[in-house]
């Protein structure tokens, strides 16, 4: 696994460069998480939102994942001051997302991780987001990451192990559907 990135004003891509780095998170996760821990995609109310996204997943408070969510924090700094200079609160959104999508169809659909509604008061105030894939990329079809970019253009991109992206929170992003295997991929927000 060779180190590499690719920089731009809509999004960073990189990869740690450290099969065994990526291979302790990934221990990490399959020991703490099974399948039936995790959500199938419900909303409030106990609703299925298949329109939205098919994956599994959980939320994994960052106090419990010192070593992760230290190694994913100083990346995203580290990205932030090398592109875009937020001010950021120098915190997470409370959780990160361990995903896994397991199987023909599993996806998620084009979405944003910041919003704010001010019709209702509510909103999410994140500023970046990481994506980290925890998957090889010979053991899945389809999935592939897409952004797209300010000037309306998509970026897409099969994921391999220890590759990630930094971007925007406002930014429209999704998950191809999977056509087969297995692909899991770490997320977080950064405020």
């Amino acid at each position: 696994m060779k180190p590499f990135k690719i920089l731009t004003d809509d999004y960073f891509v990189g990869n740690f460069g450290s099969i065994e780095a990526t291979d302790e998170v990934l221990k990490n996760c399959e020991k703490n998480f099974s399948d039936d821990d995790m959500s199938d995609g419900t909303i409030a109310g106990g609703a299925l939102d298949t329109k939205m996204r098919k994956c599994k997943t959980i939320g994994i408070p960052v106090d419990s994942i010192n070593f992760i969510n230290e190694g994913l924090k100083r990346t995203i700094m580290h990205v932030n001051d090398m592109r875009w200079k937020m001010d950021l609160k120098n915190e997470w959104e409370s959780l990160i997302q361990y995903t896994r999508y397991r199987g023909e169809g599993h996806f998620y659909a084009w979405h944003q991780d910041s919003y704010k509604d001010v019709s209702y008061g509510i909103g999410l105030d994140r500023q970046l987001t990481i994506v980290y894939c925890l998957s090889y990329k010979k053991d899945y079809s389809g999935g592939e990451f897409e952004v797209r970019r300010r000037d309306k253009s998509v970026y897409s991109r099969k994921f391999d192990y220890g590759d990630f992206i930094v971007f925007p929170a406002i930014q429209l992003h999704r998950v191809k559907p999977l056509k087969s295997g297995n692909r899991t991929t770490l997320v977080g927000w950064y405020m």
